[in-house]
């Protein structure tokens, strides 16, 4: 088993000490006597066993009790019972999460600045977005891992840990759940020992089928539609009593369906396109000209005919308010407007071997992982439905990642203890992107026939990382109550930022003397035909490799770590300062704009972060709580800019447009806050917890980063000027708000049949905005959940009715640009992706052979 630290500096006290009764605390009465206590809470943030109260930095714990009792089924519910945390799900296949003000996109190309890791191995973001199962506990490190963890992340990490076999026993436990969104869920995790303390497997699954949010789209009928299946075989075989070899392989699969809701109106569609061909009509201009004159200027005739077809074929896309008119669209409606459907199909495989030996005072652990990945994905993307056809995208990524880590752990030295390591990653994947470029709503495909399907933009993006590191962490007992602690983390990271560019070409027009939808304008210019336009159209489209192949492949050396200094007051008290320094590669941009690649490549980023706090027991073991405060300097920062202005290349001039997917910058930031955690015994029936955390991400005065404000006439004349940018300076990092806090509570009373409770769940979120979205600002709000049901006195079986979002909240959880198409046209709709609307339900728990 993974070595357990005992601390000189605080006494163990059995479980079963009678504690005063925290009631009277609670309301500043006279304790009296009560047979209640809090439990330890064991976790490995440190890569051996320690109580979470001895650990010199934030670690919140979501233990298997409370995984059953509040129903933790994904990330979404980890983050009602942890405050600060924030989980946010942009669309089907892009989710993001944020701890103390930092934003980990999966779909940025940028090192996450949080990992999550499965059992010990590292797992994609999307992977522990799709579900939990027969778990055994949930850590929460906040803060830079820069020593012991397999990645350098600067905002923390999430370590997820399975159940594993009973080696005595048979046992397990059968969970049923039905909801009113048609919801269906099965749980089991069933001990089998096969030869009894030497060899036992344990068998577990999921299956999960319901609507989700109950999102509907009003054009094509597709409603929400979620279902997942997963499985998991945990083999433990122990040999020799101080050897243990366990063996988990797990898969799962989901199959959604999700239309992607929008707020607004159709808005003043014709400004917007007269707008978009006043810009359009230069450049179109200059590029159909070329066909007949180098320079338009020499045929005025031709440009004015040309600037016509450019206004007529981008009036075309006015019609909007045609098939919108009248559509009015609340957050609260929960209503789709795309013309094409949006469905996710994922699939993923994970595989774990490790390895513990235990001898003469020390441990020696091998953990290795293997993780299989794809996903394909069906999308929209004109959520505004600014053009009566689909612009459909397609998304399609598969990855395999290799992990092995080898440590060794002294264990109960008087002065000093140590765990050394080495670890190694060989990540490997690719991405394939196609969008549709066709269709006769498009200026082309007006004059060239172009259909939906005819030419297709494709993204080539193979990814890559191969990591090697060597580790060593330090714990020093330089008296009773006093240890200082100190890692050192080196490694190496060849980075993979490669982006190519093709067009699929299925079109072939017939070499007709003019253009098919305006023979008129033939006569202007006998030259112009169908293929002569397509020729044009197709020559910009940006082929090849994006990033020069001398910076496709990067490689960085980097030295991280910390000190830790923790002093206990008391056997129960403890205060500890932390002072650490994390690490991320550099990277590029993935965009099908036509960048340079000064702009589309980022700077490694590095920071360091002090933090102070206090931890402590107290009521006899009926209290615990622990407060820390934080500060973090990050140098070269790597954000995301989602709305930018770019001047790209058309023809023979520069245009401004809006990059697709927004750029990856480097810019220096500060993050500091507060934070808070308790649990409680209120007598022997009440048990009370919550926490609170306050975190403000800033970035430094001075700081410049790409934004969507117009050029001037000035930057519009000079080659060197590529991005918009804007002072921001002051400006918040990410859009999540300052204040997070949360509440849990349980109340039992004995009966007859068994023993009733009442379980509420509250979570406070504060007001956000978005920086890029100023106008967006959305109010704070209290998520109420609450659960109540019997259960037999020796946990045997529970029975429960439950309601997530007792007041039925509707808040918006993710910000967006209005919809607009890159020529022709903007509505009011955003994207409105709410928190999960009111969901009622009951579950049946079995628990057996324990």
């Amino acid at each position: 088993m993974i070595a357990r630290q005992s601390h000189p500096g605080r006494a163990r006290r059995p479980l079963a000490l009678a504690v005063a009764g925290a009631t009277a605390f609670a309301f500043g009465a006279p304790l009296v006597a009560a047979q209640a206590a809090l439990e330890e809470v064991i976790v490995t943030a440190q890569k051996r066993e320690e109580n979470i109260m001895d650990i010199p930095s934030t670690v919140n714990a979501v233990t298997s009790e409370q995984i059953g009792k509040f129903r933790v089924l994904a990330l979404d519910d980890v983050q009602a019972m942890t405050p600060g945390l924030l989980t946010m799900r942009n669309d089907a296949r892009r989710q993001s999460v944020t701890v103390r003000g930092i934003t980990a996109d999966p779909d940025n190309n940028a090192a996450p600045p949080i990992s999550f890791y499965w059992n010990e191995i590292p797992i994609r973001t999307q992977v522990a977005f799709m579900t939990f199962f027969d778990l055994e506990r949930i850590e929460l490190l906040r803060g830079p891992q820069g020593t012991l963890q397999g990645r350098t992340d600067p905002a923390g990490a999430i370590l997820i840990h399975t159940v594993r076999p009973d080696m005595e026993v048979f046992e397990g436990t059968l969970r049923q759940s039905v909801s009113d969104n048609d919801g269906l869920q099965t749980e089991v995790g069933v001990s089998l020992p096969i030869i009894e303390n030497e060899l036992a497997l344990r068998v577990s699954g999921l299956w999960d089928r319901n609507d989700g949010a109950e999102y509907e789209n009003v054009f094509n009928g597709q409603r929400e539609e979620h279902e997942t299946g997963a499985w998991r075989l945990s083999l433990d075989w122990q040999p020799l009593e101080q050897a243990r070899i366990t063996l988990i392989h797990e898969y799962s699969d989901l199959d959604f369906e999700v239309p992607e809701p929008v707020r607004g109106d159709a808005g003043n569609v014709i400004g917007n396109v007269n707008a978009a061909a006043a810009n359009a009509s230069t450049a179109f201009n200059a590029m159909l000209a070329r066909i007949n004159d180098a320079d338009p200027s020499n045929d005025p005739a031709f440009a004015a005919a040309a600037a016509t077809l450019v206004q007529t074929n981008i009036a075309r896309r006015a019609v909007a308010p045609t098939w919108l008119a009248g559509v009015s669209l609340d957050g609260s409606d929960r209503e789709a407007l795309t013309r094409g459907e949006n469905t996710l199909d994922m699939s993923n495989r994970n595989t774990l071997l490790r390895f513990e030996w235990e001898f003469e005072k020390h441990t020696l652990t091998s953990v290795s992982g293997r993780k299989d990945w794809d996903q394909n994905n069906w999308m929209d993307i004109g959520y505004g439905n600014v053009t009566p056809l689909p612009t459909l995208q397609n998304t399609h990524s598969q990855a395999v990642d290799w992990s092995q880590e080898i440590r060794l752990n002294s264990n109960d030295n008087p002065f000093w203890n140590y765990t050394v390591g080495v670890f190694w990653e060989d990540f490997s994947g690719e991405s394939n992107n196609y969008t549709d470029l066709g269709g006769p709503f498009s200026v082309y495909g007006a004059m060239t026939g172009l259909k939906t399907g005819d030419l297709v933009q494709h993204l080539v993006i193979p990814n890559g990382r191969d990591v090697l590191a060597a580790f060593m962490h330090n714990r020093f007992d330089l008296t009773e109550r006093t240890n200082l602690q100190i890692g050192v983390r080196w490694q190496e990271i060849e980075n993979k930022q490669i982006v190519r560019g093709s067009l699929i070409d299925n079109y072939a027009p017939a070499p007709e003397a003019g253009p098919i939808t305006n023979p008129a304008f033939a006569a202007l210019n006998p030259r112009l035909t169908s293929a002569g336009v397509a020729a044009i159209f197709k020559a910009g489209v940006r082929t090849g490799d994006y990033v020069p192949k001398e910076l496709q492949v990067r490689e960085e050396r980097e030295i991280t770590g910390g000190i830790k200094l923790a002093h206990y007051l008391n056997d129960d008290d403890m205060v500890y300062v932390s002072i650490d320094r994390s690490f991320r590669p550099a990277g590029a941009t993935i965009t099908p704009a036509p960048l340079s690649a000064a702009t589309l490549l980022f700077d490694g980023e590095t920071s360091d972060s002090f933090e102070m706090g206090y931890k402590a027991m107290a009521f006899d073991g009926a209290l615990r709580y622990s407060v820390a405060a934080f500060y973090q300097q990050y140098t070269d920062y790597q954000p995301k800019a989602t709305t930018v202005n770019a001047l790209v290349q058309q023809g023979l001039t520069r245009v401004p447009q809006l990059i697709q997917g927004g750029v990856i910058f480097n810019a220096d930031a500060v993050i500091q806050g507060l934070e808070a955690e308790w649990s409680a015994v209120l007598g022997e029936h009440f048990q009370f917890g919550g926490g609170v955390s306050y975190a403000e991400a800033t970035f430094d005065d001075g700081e410049l980063g790409p934004c969507n404000r117009p050029f001037t006439a000035a930057e519009l004349a000079d080659p060197a000027v590529e991005v918009a940018t804007c002072d921001i300076g002051g400006e918040d990092v990410s859009s999540i708000p300052n204040w997070s806090a949360n509440i849990n509570a349980e109340y039992t009373v004995p009966t007859s049949a068994g023993e009733f409770f009442v379980r509420p769940l509250l979570t406070y979120m504060g007001e956000r905005e978005d920086r890029l979205t100023p106008l967006l600002k959305f109010d704070d709000y209290v998520m109420v959940n609450l659960y109540v049901g019997l259960r037999a006195a020796d946990d045997r079986w529970e029975a429960s009715l439950w309601v997530k979002n007792l007041t039925d909240e509707d808040t918006d959880n993710v910000f967006s640009i209005p919809a607009a198409h890159a020529i022709g046209g903007a509505t009011n709709f955003t994207r409105a992706l709410l928190v999960p609307p009111r969901l009622i339900g009951a579950t049946l728990t079995w628990n057996f052979g324990h």
